[in-house]
């Protein structure tokens, strides 16, 4: 019996990658008071660009996990449980972000977008497999996330600049 271990192995540690990523989606905010200790500008600016580069791996890695996972077998055996599980995360950061304020909220309402994109992009890569343009899903997905992130900042940081005199609102 010729077996290979090797895909059951890249599955698990694809599959370990993508927990320490959810876990921290999840626990970011517990970085906020090594942010505020920070004992000078510099060091609070690098702290926060360091958290900032730690969540946009760990949204990067959320999202392209279920198409690593899925590429090898497109059986529904194996899709259901990672669609399944990707879906309970984003449910539980939609949850989180709906009991938190302010930027914890916007985060985990962006981290339950990308980890819900990353499982239909996951789950539309593995289905449509033998098509040709299975392999544009995911990165076409990816900009499409990231267009609208650039989106949503800047409405958001339009949201509360005082309208100029003389313009009407519709």
């Amino acid at each position: 019996m010729d077996v290979s271990l090797l895909p059951l192995v890249q599955s698990a540690g694809v599959l370990a990658v993508a927990v320490v990523g959810f876990a921290l989606l999840f626990s970011w905010t517990a970085m906020l008071p090594a942010l505020q200790d920070a004992p000078t500008e510099g060091r609070r600016f690098a702290t926060a660009v360091s958290i900032g580069a730690a969540l946009t791996v760990a949204a990067g890695v959320v999202y392209a996990a279920p198409t690593v996972l899925l590429a090898g077998d497109p059986s529904v055996f194996l899709m259901l449980p990672i669609a399944a599980t990707w879906l309970i995360a984003a449910v539980a950061l939609m949850l989180r972000g709906a009991l938190s304020t302010g930027v914890a909220r916007t985060l985990s309402y962006f981290f339950a977008t990308v980890a819900t994109a990353g499982a239909v992009a996951g789950i539309l890569s593995a289905a449509l497999s033998q098509h040709p343009s299975a392999a544009s899903i995911t990165p076409t997905g990816a900009f499409l996330l990231a267009l609208g992130a650039i989106a949503g900042v800047v409405a958001w940081a339009q949201s509360d600049v005082p309208p100029r005199r003389g313009v009407r609102e519709a």
